[in-house]
């Protein structure tokens, strides 16, 4: 246990990312990652803009030799959100391919497209998940986020209010 706090906190100091606090997952099993750093976000509700992306930058343990792995989105606590191509979690990995093996840590970056459609909504409770190709967990965590629509664009930049 040591063990894995030490290299947690040496990935901390090499990358010099803070932490986003989340939740382990109540309804999906799965483990809290080692490490969770959600784009520009500290406490949730997490802001996103519709028409960009969720940056979520992950450090893993992968509790098994895995020959794939896919990640869900799933919010309002029951919906499954597509992530298209960003599905595929191996295809991000950014330390390693796939496979990977047990007891291996890895970085991840998650990204989720927020649909122009998304509504405005100020705490939208999501889960994000990593399977593997069994079907078994990985590891799962719970958060809020909040949807904004953008409001103006200068110089092809997109400003909130």
């Amino acid at each position: 246990m040591f063990q894995l706090f030490v290299i947690a906190c040496v990935f901390i100091l090499v990358y010099g990312e803070p932490s986003t606090n989340v939740n382990r997952c109540n309804q999906n099993e799965g483990e809290l990652p080692l490490h969770i750093y959600i784009q520009d976000c500290i406490d949730p509700p997490c802001r996103v803009v519709t028409g960009a992306d969720v940056v979520v930058n992950v450090i893993f343990k992968v509790p098994r030799t895995t020959r794939s792995m896919a990640t869900k989105a799933i919010v309002f606590s029951s919906r499954e959100y597509d992530l298209e191509e960003y599905a595929i979690t191996c295809n991000f990995l950014r330390n390693t391919y796939c496979p990977v093996f047990r007891d291996e840590v890895v970085e991840y970056t998650l990204r989720m497209h927020v649909e122009s459609w998304f509504p405005a909504i100020p705490s939208i409770p999501i889960m994000f998940r990593v399977i593997d190709e069994k079907q078994a967990p990985i590891w799962c965590i719970s958060t809020t986020i909040e949807v904004i629509k953008p409001s103006k664009t200068v110089n092809n930049e997109t400003l909130i209010e």
